[in-house]
């Protein structure tokens, strides 16, 4: 069996699925499980972007993500780090990482409340693809121009992130490349391989395009530009 759960500190889950007594492979999710493990290395490309945004002069940066997860949580220490060591002030208000299960709808309203409620980011970052999908729905919505009005950043989904006007910079992972993984290691388990747990970790890269510009002085938050009606996410 392969597994992805939301909720990793769940060992209600932990404790099932070890029962099950079937060979098990868990992706990228941190549970205390005696199982197999397919990872992805989420800090580096995360510290490549938040390197790139400062440069370009970007410090109310905001990022919407799930930090319940394993990559959520990765990702999230790095943004952090990175606003540290470059002497920036971390906002908490900037940082909207609930959305766990929560899946696009999340990243809609929350993104909207960033971008219309007292003084909004110049950059964004979607770290999750429903989230990127949510996210963007929002920007749409405030009729904001990107990079333009907004620099904007998504994850985990390649093929968005090539068709949407511009071309959206992504944090990219091979999830083709993850679960040909999983699938191997799950087969060698069901031929009787007797090894003790493996962990196996997939590189992840940021995926340059047209959506971040540099921070001109004259830059006003995106709040200020729009006058779009209150909106509401749908959900589902």
């Amino acid at each position: 069996m392969i597994v992805s759960v939301v909720d990793e500190t769940s060992a209600e889950t932990a404790h099932e699925l070890q029962m099950m007594g079937v060979p098990i492979i868990v992706v990228d999710r941190e549970i205390q499980l005696d199982a197999d493990r397919v990872f992805v290395e989420h800090t580096q490309a995360m510290d490549s972007l938040m390197a790139h945004l400062i440069a370009m002069g970007h410090q109310r940066i905001g990022l919407v993500t799930a930090a319940l997860n394993r990559p959520g949580r990765h990702r999230v220490a790095a943004y952090r780090r990175a606003l540290q060591q470059a002497g920036i002030t971390i906002d908490p208000d900037l940082m909207r990482i609930d959305g766990a299960g929560r899946g696009a709808a999340y990243g809609t309203s929350e993104t909207y409340d960033l971008l219309t409620n007292g003084a909004a980011p110049t950059a964004l970052i979607a770290a999750g693809s429903d989230f990127f999908f949510g996210a963007l729905k929002a920007v749409r919505a405030l009729d904001l121009s990107i990079p333009d009005d907004l620099s904007f950043v998504g994850a985990d989904d390649t093929e968005l992130g090539e068709i949407a006007g511009p071309p959206i910079t992504a944090i990219e992972r091979d999830m083709r490349e993850v679960g040909r993984m999983a699938a191997k290691l799950l087969l060698d388990r069901f031929t009787g391989n007797a090894l003790p747990p493996r962990t196996i970790i997939q590189s992840s890269q940021l995926v340059l395009r047209k959506s971040i510009a540099k921070v001109q002085p004259a830059t006003q938050p995106a709040a200020s530009k729009s006058r779009a009606e209150p909106f509401v996410a749908a959900g589902g």
